[in-house]
C-alpha cells in the first residue's frame, strides 16, 4: 500500500515538474524576447523618462541528489515603465513690504484760474497823461517878455516831475522840472519871476533861455526816464493864439495828441484867469480850465 502511494505520489511530482518546466521554459524565452527588444525600445524611448526594472518571481523546478524534487524561486527582471519624474523647483512668492509700494498722491482738483488784474499803463506818447495844456507864446499886454506855459495832469494820480524836462527842439527854452501836479490838476510855469500872472502863483519860475519865438516852436515833454510823455510841434509856426488880443493857445483834449493842430484852438476871450503886472486880465486860463475844451 506505502508503494502504491509512493508511486502516485511520484507521477504527481513528475506532473508538476513537466507543467512547471513548460512554464519556466516559456518564461524564459518571453524573457528573452524581451531583452533583444530593449535596444529597440532604449531608441524608441529616448525622448521619454528612463523606466526602472523590477524583479518579479519565476518557479524554477529541479531535483536533488538524492532525488527529491525541489522548487526553487528565480527573480527574474521585468519591465515596468515608470511615469517620467518631473522636477517643479517651487517660486518664491515675492515679499512686497509696506515702504516699496507707491505712495499714491491725491490729484489736486482744479480751481478756476485766478482772475489777473493787468496794473494800468504808464503815461506813453501816444497815450499823454501829463501834457502841455496852454501856452501864452505871445506874453501878456504888460510885457511881451512875460510868457507862461501850463501843464496838466490828465491821471487820476499825482505825479512827481523831479527829473522831467521841458524844452524846445532847439535848445531854448529847456526848462528842469522839479515838484509834483495833483491828480487832474495843473502845474503853472512863469517866466523871470512869479509876476507874469500877478495873482495866481507859479509852481516853476524859469529863464525861459531866450524866451519863445514868436514864429513857433517844437516843444517837447520829456519824463525822469528820457521818455517823451508829449510832443506840441509848432515848428511851422503856432496852431493858436493870437499876438494882439495876447490870447493864449489852448489844448481842447488831453486824450489827443499834442502835435494835432486840430487840438488846439484861440481862448474865447469869454472865459479867463488872472491879471498881469499892470492888472489887465489874463487873456487865457492859468491854472484853470480851458476856455473851449474837446
Amino acid at each position: 500500500m506505502s508503494q502504491i502511494n509512493f508511486r502516485i505520489l511520484g507521477g504527481v511530482l513528475l506532473g508538476i515538474f513537466f507543467v512547471t518546466f513548460i512554464l519556466a521554459h516559456r518564461s524564459s524565452r518571453s524573457l528573452e524576447a524581451k531583452m533583444t527588444s530593449l535596444p529597440k525600445q532604449s531608441q524608441s524611448m529616448a525622448a521619454k523618462p528612463k523606466s526602472k526594472a523590477y524583479l518579479s518571481p519565476s518557479p524554477l523546478v529541479t531535483r536533488s541528489d538524492n532525488g527529491d524534487i525541489v522548487t526553487t524561486v528565480v527573480l527574474s527582471p521585468s519591465m515596468s515603465p515608470l511615469s517620467p519624474t518631473i522636477n517643479v523647483t517651487p517660486v518664491p512668492t515675492p515679499h512686497v513690504s509696506p515702504s516699496t509700494l507707491p505712495t499714491l498722491l491725491p490729484i489736486p482738483s482744479q480751481s478756476p484760474s485766478p482772475t489777473v488784474t493787468t496794473p494800468p499803463l504808464s503815461p506813453s506818447p501816444s497815450v499823454p497823461r501829463v501834457v502841455i495844456n496852454e501856452i501864452a507864446w505871445m506874453g501878456t499886454e504888460s510885457s511881451a517878455n512875460d510868457e507862461w506855459i501850463e501843464l496838466y495832469n490828465d491821471s487820476g494820480y499825482a505825479v512827481k516831475l523831479t527829473g522831467w524836462m521841458l524844452k524846445a527842439l532847439d535848445g531854448s527854452p529847456s526848462i528842469s522840472l522839479e515838484g509834483t501836479i495833483q491828480a487832474h490838476g495843473y502845474y503853472l510855469i512863469e517866466r523871470t519871476d512869479d509876476t507874469t500872472v500877478l495873482d495866481v502863483s507859479a509852481d516853476l519860475v524859469s529863464a525861459f533861455g531866450h524866451g519863445l519865438s514868436n514864429a513857433g516852436e517844437n516843444l517837447i515833454l520829456i519824463d525822469n526816464h528820457n521818455e517823451i510823455m508829449d510832443q506840441v510841434d509848432c515848428s511851422g509856426g503856432w496852431f493858436a493864439g493870437d499876438n494882439t488880443s495876447k490870447s493864449s493857445m489852448e489844448r481842447k483834449s488831453a486824450e489827443s495828441l499834442g502835435g494835432a493842430s486840430g487840438n488846439w484852438v484861440t481862448n474865447n476871450g469869454t472865459l479867463k484867469n488872472g491879471h498881469d503886472q499892470a492888472g489887465n486880465t489874463i487873456g487865457g486860463t492859468p491854472k484853470q480850465s480851458n476856455s473851449i475844451s474837446g
